[in-house]
């Protein structure tokens, strides 16, 4: 079982709570669903894969948009 360095999730979960205020979905969307244009791995796979800033990167865009 590879770990997940926490600073890395805590990051992509703070910055997903900019977009999401409700803890729970945050947690379930990290953990559930794909996310299409990485490759179809969910935010936790992609940490896993060592590719959490692109998911970090993916969310600071969004968050930009959504201004």
């Amino acid at each position: 079982m590879t770990l997940v360095p926490s600073k890395v999730v805590d990051e992509i979960a703070e910055l997903a709570g900019s977009l999401e205020s409700d803890r729970r979905a945050v947690l379930a969307w990290m953990a559930e669903v794909p996310i299409t244009v990485l490759g179809g791995k969910t935010a936790l796979e992609l940490a896993k894969d060592g590719k959490g800033s692109s998911v970090s990167d993916l969310l600071r865009l969004w968050i930009y948009l959504e201004r």
